[in-house]
């Protein structure tokens, strides 16, 4: 594997990031509620850890 390709949990942890950022905002747009910024970005630390945690490190996948 190429030393400057991103790991998967990389890759996973900013996808989480970028669709928890357009979920806030997809809430604020739909609903009219504010979301403060504080709460938008513990949401996003949440999410991005949750995902982080769930995809395997790279060694713990069998290979093919």
């Amino acid at each position: 594997m190429n030393p400057n390709t991103p790991h998967r949990k990389v890759i996973a942890g900013g996808f989480a990031g970028a669709i928890s950022t357009i979920a806030v905002w997809t809430l604020e747009q739909l609903t009219g509620v504010t979301v403060p910024a504080e709460i938008a970005l513990a949401i996003n630390t949440a999410f991005v850890f949750g995902v982080q945690w769930l995809v395997p490190n790279q060694s713990e996948i069998p290979s093919a």
